[in-house]
C-alpha cells in the first residue's frame, strides 16, 4: 500500500493515541487533587498543633483564623484556595479544611464537583504544668527511695 501523505496514523494508532492521552490527562489531573489533599492535611495538623500549645488565655480559634493565609500561601495549584474552619474546646483544637478541584471539562455529563475535605485534631496539653509535676514526682521519687535507704539501713 502506497501511502499519499506523510502524516496520518494507521487505525491501531489512532484508536490507541487518544486513550493514551486521555490517561495520562487524567493522571495528571488526580496528582494534582492528591497533591492538595496532602498539603491541606498537614497545613491542619500543624494549625492544629500551634493552637493548642498556645496559653490557657489565648484564643485558639482566633489565632488558626488570623494565621491560616500564612500557612496556606500559594503552593497550592490546580484547585481553589482552601477554606480553614476552627474548633477548639478545653482538651482539643479541630481544624478542618476544604476545597474544590478545578475540573474543566470532566464535569459536562454529571456536574458534580471533586471537594477535598481533611481534618485534625490535636489535645491541648499544658507543657508547664507537666513539667511541674514531673519534677514534683521526680522529687517525691527521690524522697521516697531516701526513706526507704534509711529504714533499710536502721536510721
Amino acid at each position: 500500500m502506497r501511502l499519499e501523505y506523510a502524516g496520518y496514523f494507521t487505525v491501531e494508532a489512532a484508536l490507541v493515541f487518544p486513550l493514551v492521552f486521555f490517561l495520562l490527562v487524567l493522571i495528571c489531573h488526580v496528582s494534582f487533587m492528591m497533591y492538595a489533599r496532602c498539603l491541606a492535611a498537614q497545613d491542619n495538623y500543624l494549625m492544629a498543633f500551634r493552637a493548642s500549645i498556645l496559653r490557657d488565655g489565648e484564643d485558639r480559634e482566633a489565632y488558626i483564623d488570623g494565621r491560616q493565609r500564612d500557612q496556606i500561601g500559594s503552593k497550592y495549584f490546580g484547585v481553589d484556595l482552601p477554606q480553614m474552619v476552627a474548633r477548639a474546646d478545653k482538651k482539643k483544637v479541630e481544624c478542618e479544611t476544604s476545597t474544590e478541584v478545578h475540573r474543566k471539562g470532566f464535569d459536562l455529563a454529571t456536574g458534580e464537583k471533586w471537594r477535598i475535605q481533611t481534618r485534625a485534631e490535636a489535645f491541648v496539653i499544658n507543657q508547664a504544668a507537666h513539667i511541674r509535676k514531673l519534677d514534683r514526682m521526680t522529687d517525691l521519687m527521690r524522697i521516697g527511695l531516701e526513706e526507704m535507704r534509711r529504714k533499710r539501713d536502721g536510721d
